[in-house]
């Protein structure tokens, strides 16, 4: 078993070095408009931050806006989020912490209520949660989507963050 005071060593995830194995996971904050970050957003993670957090993961970040959840979903699609996520990533690099993302598409799990964007999955299998039949996506409409993690990404880096997660959970889209 470790011991307590492992909790504060630094730990390595590939080139990425944590000051300690303190996380605050992703989790959808409301302290969004129009799919990007507001101020109080960016302070929200900056009190974090400051209280010693080795690691912030941004809340799931929809890659294409077919996979946005609620009005309140980052669009890791809007070229705009880089400057969002500069603002961000300045606030908690400050303390030390990284910075990463969790990089998301809803598909069939379609939480906000109409209107909304069609729920989509690679086969029309109702969302057992939600009970929302999606329709099927063409294999172009899948490169499309794969391509977007990639951008999704790319807004991340080209932001300053250190890293993303994929949320591949709750019949989400990978």
């Amino acid at each position: 078993m470790p011991e307590l005071g492992s909790l504060f060593s630094p730990l390595a995830l590939g080139p990425v070095e944590l000051r300690n194995r303190i996380v605050s996971t992703a989790h959808q904050t409301t302290l969004v408009h129009d799919h990007l970050p507001t101020n109080d957003f960016v302070a929200y993670h900056e009190a974090r931050a400051r209280g010693g957090v080795g690691l912030i993961v941004l809340e799931a970040t929809a890659v294409d806006p077919s996979g946005l959840l609620t009005p309140h979903t980052l669009g890791g699609y809007l070229p705009e989020l880089v400057d969002g996520y500069r603002r961000v990533a300045r606030a908690v690099q400050t303390h030390g912490t990284r910075l990463f993302v969790q990089l998301f598409h809803g598909g069939r799990e379609q939480i906000a209520s109409a209107p909304r964007a069609p729920a989509v999955a690679p086969s029309a299998v109702p969302s057992i949660r939600f009970r929302i039949e999606p329709r099927a996506l063409g294999g172009d409409e899948i490169e499309q989507l794969v391509a977007g993690f990639g951008r999704a990404a790319t807004i991340a880096a080209e932001g300053g963050l250190d890293g993303i997660e994929t949320s591949v959970a709750g019949w989400y889209l990978i």
